[in-house]
């Protein structure tokens, strides 16, 4: 892994500090082989808002999405214990009448399935090569949001936004995505901090992001997809 200097805060823009020196990231199996660091990384600024610095590059996040990430965290087994609990939690929330859903950062499809088996026609969009190909038994998979050139009536992001360095640009990716009258849907872990997850967010620090993002009439709430672990759940109609 490469890294570089965060110029800002990637929640308020704030280029000029000071930011201190947070928190020491939580670890789990095969994240240090991963990301190469074991010391306190995360720095807070002045508006809440948690964030590595230094920043893994670009060009080191997207080799590790695309070669590397699902072999250590999504196996099938994990995908079970894991992904498919929380998936079976969003299928809650999920609108009674079916239409379209595109699924950004499917991973291995537990969330397509149970949307397509609810009568929903299901996209995907997974960076991971061993992600996607599991997600292609449930409908079209895309490798980035660049790719995709059509609207959807349900726009998810399940647990993606906190690994992405540029989450503002990211939820303007997203709005564009949702077809006018749909809705969109961004659940992240609350403050859970870990070398994979470049930023902590909370209630506070999520609505920032939103506003910067110019996306107005946001509903934040929260749920536990399983023991120990409490997301934050966005809900928006543009």
């Amino acid at each position: 892994m490469r890294y570089r200097t965060a110029i800002e805060c990637p929640f308020c823009g704030n280029t000029t500090g000071p930011w201190a020196t947070a928190i020491q990231p939580m670890v789990r199996d095969g994240e240090i082989a991963l990301f190469e660091r074991d010391e306190t990384i995360y720095m807070v600024c002045q508006c809440g808002g948690y964030f590595q610095n230094p920043m893994p590059t670009d060009e080191s996040i997207d080799k590790l999405y695309r070669d590397k990430y699902y072999d250590v965290f999504q196996a099938r087994k994990q995908a079970l214990a894991f992904e498919m609990p929380r998936a079976l939690r969003m299928t809650e929330h999920l609108p009674q009448e079916p239409g379209s859903m595109i699924d950004v950062g499917c991973a291995t499809g537990e969330l397509m399935s149970l949307a397509k088996e609810a009568g929903w026609q299901v996209t995907g969009v997974e960076p991971g090569k061993r992600g996607r190909a599991r997600a292609k038994q449930y409908g079209k998979v895309y490798r980035n949001c660049d790719e995709v050139d059509e609207t959807f009536d349900l726009v998810m992001s399940v647990h993606v936004l906190e690994h992405v360095a540029r989450p503002v640009d990211f939820l303007k990716q997203l709005a564009k995505l949702l077809a006018p009258g749909g809705l969109m849907i961004v659940v992240v872990p609350k403050n859970n901090y870990r070398p994979s997850h470049l930023t902590g967010i909370n209630e506070e620090t999520v609505k920032i992001l939103f506003d910067r993002a110019g996306i107005g009439n946001v509903e934040i709430g929260s749920f536990v997809p399983y023991a120990d672990l409490t997301d934050i759940i966005v809900k928006v109609r543009i």
